[in-house]
């Protein structure tokens, strides 16, 4: 089945009346017709529901249907046996500003509703699976139990036996003994990750970082070993470790956080796409240096951080392979050589939190690529997409502020919904108050020549959204003026 990516434009945006979550399990607030089959409880405070069911008729899915006992809105893209996946934003099992997970990770809500009319779609009958690829410090069990989702899935396993459903951890690299660089008592452990297991992409010159590759030594993904991420992206090849599970679904929800970004700018459909990938060493995320040694990891030029880059290295190289003491002693010498940049450097700028990195927008639309276009039977890219992926943006309680895992909550009360990903980011991005031009992970993404997700598109000014009914143009959406970080004011409205 060809994917709607290149034929559908629409873009819907549902207002949240009151900027809250239901209470667990999520019930729907009404007795809605194409569940009178089921034995369904009734919840009359859940907006939420409500606002992502409007997503499903925005979109006209199974529009003859709609308001009849028969409407079926994702029949038409998995059927009774099949397999979906539901993608969600799980980066981490805690917010680093206060300890909370609502505006961290998607709401546990948003995915009951779209379980709902995946089982309506598989008549009762396949498999549901929750899927992502959080931070290698992330305790995925305690992620599972704080969203509840666990308990979800218990309560869904008791009502429909005939289907199957699992939560699955894709990370391949696991931080142990603690989730910072503090003690320096952590250690990495190799996991087997998606049970399905693993494709290697490469994208070759298809890739957006062959215009940077020539840097490719000094590519780097924070608290990763470089010397792996080499292997796998330099002159030659450009390679990305996607899980199984994802590309052989029969049909994906892709389910973001709308969050600021320190790195991207923005945490949307393009940017929750990075969790698809087993192996974080596979993803470069900045360019050691500043622009004037053609890096993109800081502003200005430092004579320590070099240093520090050096001894981080280090440190990630060898974590697992030397003593507690030596790397106690590394941890403590990087603390220590951080300190005099805060009063030497013209910024705090350290890992590519800032406008101008130039490197992780590339990596998120070769990822955006690998999903959409990656054919796993001539084992090559298509011309064409492949998968249907349904993107459902939860900013009910969204992020503002130092994100993606330090995120000041906004009670926004909007679900974002659409087929292209660029579109709906496009959105996200005017919502908290960015011209989508000025985020160059949007802007590579309307106009880079390697693009793929910009075909057919009409001009940015000419698009279309349906704001709770209303027709609208982009220009016309208001921004909701969400507090973003400094090193992003250039890229605001």
């Amino acid at each position: 089945m060809s994917g709607k990516i290149a034929v559908d434009t629409k873009i819907t945006i549902r207002r949240v009346g009151v900027p809250r979550y239901p209470q667990f399990p999520y019930h729907p607030p009404r007795h809605y017709p194409e569940f009178s089959a089921f034995d369904v409880q009734i919840d009359r405070t859940n907006q939420v529901y409500e606002a992502v069911r409007n997503i499903l008729v925005d979109l006209q899915l199974d529009r003859h249907n709609f308001g009849k006992p028969t409407w079926n809105p994702l029949r038409s893209f998995i059927t009774s046996g099949q397999r979906a996946l539901i993608k969600p934003n799980w980066v981490l099992h805690e917010n680093q500003l206060d300890g909370s997970i609502e505006s961290l990770i998607t709401h546990t809500s948003l995915i009951r509703v779209v379980i709902d009319y995946l089982i309506l779609a598989l008549d009762q009958e396949g498999i549901i699976e929750i899927a992502d690829a959080p931070l290698q410090g992330c305790d995925f069990n305690e992620l599972v139990r704080r969203s509840l989702v666990g308990e979800l899935i218990e309560h869904y396993r008791k009502r429909f036996s005939r289907v199957t459903f699992a939560i699955l951890d894709l990370r391949k690299t696991i931080l142990c003994n603690g989730s910072n660089q503090i003690t320096g008592l952590e250690s990495q452990s190799v996991e087997s990750g998606d049970p399905c297991g693993y494709t290697l992409i490469n994208l070759g010159q298809e890739s957006l970082l062959t215009e940077i590759q020539d840097k490719f030594e000094r590519f780097r993904v924070t608290m990763y070993d470089h010397r792996l991420m080499h292997e796998h992206h330099n002159r030659e090849k450009h390679e990305y470790l996607i899980a199984n599970s994802v590309l052989s679904a029969d049909f994906i929800l892709n389910l973001p956080k709308l969050k600021c970004h320190i790195k991207a700018g923005i945490t949307g459909a393009l940017k929750n796409l990075v969790g698809i990938n087993g192996h974080k060493e596979y993803l470069p995320h900045h360019t050691n240096g500043c622009p004037a040694t053609g890096g993109d990891q800081y502003q200005y030029r430092s004579l320590i951080k070099p240093l520090i880059n050096r001894v981080n290295d280090d440190y990630w190289a060898n974590i697992n392979d030397r003593g507690k003491v030596r790397n106690i002693l590394e941890a403590l010498l990087i603390r220590v050589l951080h300190q005099p940049t805060k009063l030497l450097d013209k910024d705090r700028l350290f890992d590519g939190g800032w406008s101008g990195n130039d490197t992780i927008p590339r990596t998120t639309l070769d990822l955006n690529h690998a999903l959409y276009f990656y054919d796993l039977n001539t084992h090559s890219l298509s011309p064409t997409s492949v998968r249907n992926v349904l993107h459902i943006v939860d900013g009910v309680i969204a992020g503002e502020g130092y994100g993606p895992l330090r995120p000041t909550p906004k009670a926004s009360g909007v679900v974002l919904g659409g087929w292209n990903p660029l579109l709906v980011d496009a959105c996200g991005a005017k919502i908290i108050g960015f011209d989508p031009m000025k985020v160059r992970l949007l802007r590579y993404g309307f106009t880079h020549a390697k693009s793929r997700l910009s075909i057919h598109l009409p001009p940015l000014r000419k698009m279309k959204i349906i704001e709770d009914g209303e027709r609208k143009s982009l220009g016309q959406l208001s921004s909701l003026e969400f507090a973003i970080p400094e090193e992003w004011y250039d890229a605001a409205l």
